[in-house]
């Protein structure tokens, strides 16, 4: 029997906080796609296929015409996702928000243990 979806993702989000903090961007992100496909490999039996994404049931990482920039905020990127906003910061951290509610599901610092909103912003003038 298929794990519905909401408790996959909570087993996603649950698994991420374990994680050993990320140092990076692409780190986060592998660790992100690497937990999202064991999580649906186990439970949802589901095999992946890329080009079935949209009909088979199963969650897939977010693909890289899903990753935008976001304003004001150099060092984050935003990943698109159909019921997330997933914005990973250079430093490796993550938050996950619903798109429906804006809540945080999930709110990780990255190995330098500043989130992704900390990260010094360029007009950031107290180095000087």
């Amino acid at each position: 029997m298929e794990v519905p979806k909401s408790q996959r993702l909570q087993e996603v989000y649950r698994r991420l906080a374990l994680a050993p903090a990320a140092e990076t961007f692409t780190e986060m992100r592998d660790q992100l796609a690497d937990v999202l496909n064991a999580v649906e490999d186990q439970l949802t039996g589901v095999p992946y296929d890329r080009r079935r994404w949209q009909t088979d049931g199963r969650l897939y990482p977010v693909q890289d015409d899903n990753v935008y920039g976001v304003d004001g905020h150099p060092d984050v990127r935003l990943l698109r996702a159909r019921g997330s906003m997933i914005y990973i910061g250079d430093n490796g951290a993550i938050e996950i928000q619903d798109v429906v509610s804006g809540a945080v599901d999930l709110s990780k610092p990255g190995s330098d243990g500043r989130g992704v909103w900390e990260l010094a912003q360029p007009d950031d003038r107290s180095s000087l």
